[in-house]
Formats: structure tokens, C-alpha cells, sequence
């Protein structure tokens, strides 16, 4: 016999200040800059899951465009931490 456990995870969305492409990658690089990225726990472009993302500091990170959309614009960049505080900010 075998069942499945299931959870809800909250999580806070970490508000991103700018983000700039870096040039001479594909699919594309985002150079993306925050308040507080030291509890990311992943980060959304056009809502899909970046696979690939760094953190470089506290307020910056670069993050990969998914190769399922590498040839769209970018429209959207939500970061998400791990924590979660229940603000009106959380997921």
C-alpha cells in the first residue's frame, strides 16, 4: 500500500529593484537586483522556473532565461524565498 503526503508551502516574494540582460548568451542571462536575496529559494522568469540562477550578494543575483522560453521577451521576474512571513507580499 502506498499514498501520497501532501503540503501547501508558502513563500514571500522578494521585491526586485532592476534587471538588465547580459549580453552574448543564450539562451539569455538577466542581471536582476533586490532588496534581500539571502533566503532565494527560486527565482520565476515569465512565471516559469529558472534551473539556473546565482546569487552574487545579498541584493544581486543573475538568473538564466528556461530553455522551454528562450526566445521570448522577458515580461516578468518574481524571486521567492524560502521564509515566510505573511505579509501581503507572500505567495
Amino acid at each position: 500500500m502506498s499514498f501520497d503526503i501532501q503540503y501547501v508551502q508558502y513563500q514571500d516574494i522578494i521585491p526586485v529593484k532592476r534587471v538588465g540582460l547580459i549580453s552574448g548568451y543564450y539562451p539569455a542571462v538577466f542581471d536582476v537586483y533586490g532588496t534581500d536575496f539571502s533566503s532565494v529559494s527560486s527565482v520565476l522568469l515569465n512565471g516559469r522556473e529558472s534551473k539556473e540562477y546565482i546569487i552574487l550578494s545579498n541584493t544581486r543575483l543573475v538568473a538564466q532565461m528556461p530553455n522551454s522560453i528562450a526566445d521570448a521577451p522577458l515580461r516578468e521576474v518574481t524571486v521567492l524565498s524560502q521564509g515566510f512571513t505573511a505579509t501581503e507580499r507572500s505567495l
